[in-house]
């Protein structure tokens, strides 16, 4: 779908007191301009209602670009970017009349059915209503690094190295021992921390046989399967316990990871 714009100015009463555009009112705006999306068009609302599945918003990040000030006109324009089997993105982009860039707002969610309380796939009538892009309209992201993994001939030996050397405490299940990293750093040498996958060329020929897994974190499963195999890549689904796997060989032989988390640990 192409972008739908909504225009709008700034009132008193949603600045704060340094004389901002207050945080809370940057959603109460961009919930506005999607109301906008079925505003544009006679009866859109009852047949939204009617057919009882809703587009619902799992995850909103803001970024906010430059300050807003009271009595300002902006537009923002609102888009769903990718479409999935059950889920969306959409972007939603706040901009002053000059067109310079205000604040970004980035969704994630899935599609409704209020009767059976589950995720189902959009309807037919939804698409057209809401005038969806094709399926997988961008290629896929991934959100981030969900692991780094290594097979071990003695696992808790090396568990135990690690614990010595590195302070690593390991939790333990079935065959595998883990610990989980949340970042500590604090702005470490003027940059904010981040967790860097890299590709080194070696320096000699590598065994063909592979054992390093690296393991990325994707908020929808298939559509990343489906580029993988389109490029020629063997692929594998995988099983759903915590999540959901699946993996994919690159050209080289090394076995990617993909892991779709489980909705309540998204966050």
């Amino acid at each position: 779908m192409s972008a739908q714009v909504y225009r709008t100015t700034v009132k008193p009463e949603q600045i704060d007191v340094l004389g901002h555009l207050n945080n809370a009112e940057y959603l109460r705006l961009f919930e506005a301009a999607r109301w906008h999306v079925l505003a544009r068009r006679e009866g859109a609302r009852q047949r939204f209602t009617a057919l009882g599945v809703s587009p619902v918003i799992q995850e909103i990040k803001l970024r906010f670009v430059r300050e807003v000030l009271g009595g300002e006109t902006l537009e923002i324009h609102s888009e769903f970017t990718r479409v999935g089997e059950r889920r969306f993105t959409a972007t939603q982009r706040m901009v002053d009349e000059g067109g310079q860039l205000r604040a970004v707002a980035s969704l994630s969610g899935t599609f409704f059915d209020v009767s059976s309380r589950k995720t189902v796939a959009p309807p037919a009538e939804l698409i057209e209503l809401l005038d969806l892009p094709e399926k997988t309209l961008v290629p896929p992201t991934v959100q981030g690094l969900g692991g780094a993994f290594l097979d071990a001939n003695d696992a808790d030996a090396l568990a135990a190295w690690y614990t010595l050397v590195l302070g690593l405490e390991f939790e333990t299940g079935g065959k595998a021992r883990w610990v989980e990293l949340p970042s500590a750093d604090r702005v470490p040498h003027g940059r904010l921390a981040t967790t860097t996958f890299a590709l080194f060329q070696a320096d000699a020929p590598l065994p063909a046989a592979r054992t390093g897994r690296v393991n990325f974190r994707v908020p929808d499963l298939e559509p990343v399967v489906a580029a993988a195999a389109s490029a020629g890549a063997r692929t594998e689904m995988g099983h759903e316990d915590y999540g959901r796997f699946a993996w994919v060989w690159d050209p080289e032989g090394n076995r990617v990871e993909l892991w779709e988390p489980p909705r309540e640990s998204r966050d």
